[in-house]
């Protein structure tokens, strides 16, 4: 529990929520079997690419909302969402929630498993 109340320290000094704005535009998220793509865009869309061992496995689109805004981080549902992790990168859920960040020195990431470290970190290009 100290070390969860140590983490959660560390993660308040080094994260601020990011602005509405500063979600806009593309993240890439790397995992061992493969990695994902994900656009969001301003009229609160979003394209989600995955690929696996190279190969495109499924395009996702729907729509994201904030549902909650802390301190550090702003959480977004997607609607749908293909899951990108794991055994289940096969499958598309109706609705999931990934809480995202902005480093004080760094750039935009969706975490999607903070003991693995897999997050969706934003890229430069489409906008």
């Amino acid at each position: 529990m100290a070390s969860n109340l140590g983490g959660g320290i560390l993660d308040l000094v080094l994260n601020r929520r990011p602005a509405t704005d500063e979600l806009i535009g593309n993240y890439k998220l790397d995992v061992p079997w493969g990695n994902s793509t994900l656009h969001i865009n301003s009229d609160g869309t979003f394209q989600e690419e995955i690929m696996a061992n190279g190969k495109p496995q499924r395009s996702v689109l729907g729509r994201w909302q904030i549902t909650r805004q802390d301190s550090n981080f702003l959480a977004l549902d997607f609607r749908p969402f293909g899951m990108v992790w794991d055994d289940d990168h096969d499958r598309e859920t109706n609705i999931y929630g990934i809480n995202f960040y902005k480093p004080h020195f760094g750039t935009t990431y969706g975490m999607i498993n903070d003991d693995l470290g897999e997050k969706f970190v934003k890229t430069a290009g489409r906008q």
